[in-house]
């Protein structure tokens, strides 16, 4: 899986991550009142992912501290007022943008691979999400930037960029909170950065000899691939791009907590069809009306 992201040398930043610290309710890094957004400790962090931080309003990016992991921090600064509600992330892995995977510009789901470069359906997987994606949109929290491209809110260092002799992965930190999984043998666990900039299926297609998407011969009962047609033998509770926090698929009442969220649909097969919440598990499929 050489070159699964990054291109040439001369397309990767300099600094991979940056990151603001979060803006509090009634902090002096920028008020946010409203009660959607809570959970957020003094110390928590945004994080630029290979983007670049502006302020609007008036206010300059000052960067202020390096913290132990590398990571520059800034502050949006007008005098002595600092207010980082007016801070902006520029083409970050959320924007959309090429080089980057469009089809969710709030979040990221990340996968293992096999030595085939194909999806390890028995390794979990993860979704790294945006600001947004948790919070809503800046309209429904009233906050004058535009935080949307930043990551949610975090206390440490969530990833981090490595390399071996062959390709570039992201490593998931020991960071159990919001956008993660509570699972404590969760931690240091290397994905390729390839979903960063394409779908899973291009990924699999373009940097492994996969016969059918997700074909890893690794796979167990969990995450069996024995697809029928537009059908996906697996257990699922929600839509691709699904995470915690968001509606249950199939009309059931609820939201998809912590220790269910493996349980989403993989890009190949992305729709959820049959759940019945405390009945039975649904199955994946390739066309959304399928039954």
């Amino acid at each position: 899986m050489d070159d699964d992201g990054y291109g040439s040398s001369a397309t990767t930043p300099s600094d991979k991550i940056i990151a603001i610290n979060a803006p509090l309710i009634g902090s002096a890094t920028g008020e946010i009142s409203n009660n959607l957004y809570t959970g957020v400790d003094d110390g928590d962090k945004l994080y630029c992912v290979l983007g670049n931080i502006t302020c609007e309003g008036g206010y300059t990016a000052s960067m202020e501290t390096t913290d132990s992991d590398g990571i520059k921090v800034y502050n949006c600064v007008s005098g002595g007022t600092v207010d980082n509600t007016m801070a902006k992330c520029n083409g970050s892995i959320f924007s959309g943008s090429t080089p980057f995977n469009s089809t969710n510009t709030n979040a990221v789901n990340f996968h293992r691979y096999g030595s085939n470069g194909c999806q390890e359906r028995n390794k979990r997987s993860v979704q790294f999400n945006s600001f947004e994606n948790e919070y809503g949109s800046n309209s429904t929290l009233g906050i004058s930037g535009d935080l949307s491209d930043f990551t949610s809110a975090y206390n440490s260092v969530p990833l981090k960029f490595t390399s071996d002799s062959s390709y570039d992965y992201v490593v998931f930190q020991d960071v159990f909170q919001r956008g993660f999984y509570s699972d404590i043998s969760f931690s240091d666990i290397s994905f390729s950065t390839c979903d960063m900039f394409d779908t899973l299926i291009n990924c699999e297609q373009n940097y492994a000899n996969c016969p059918t998407s997700g074909s890893s011969g690794d796979d167990d009962d969990d995450a069996d691939d024995s697809s029928s047609g537009n059908k996906l033998s697996t257990k699922c509770l929600g839509d691709f791009g699904d995470g915690v926090g968001d509606k249950l698929c199939c009309g059931q009442t609820g939201v998809i907590q912590n220790e269910h969220s493996k349980y989403t649909c993989p890009e190949s097969h992305p729709y959820c069809r049959g759940y019945k919440c405390g009945e039975s598990w649904g199955a994946c499929y390739s066309i959304e009306d399928e039954d």
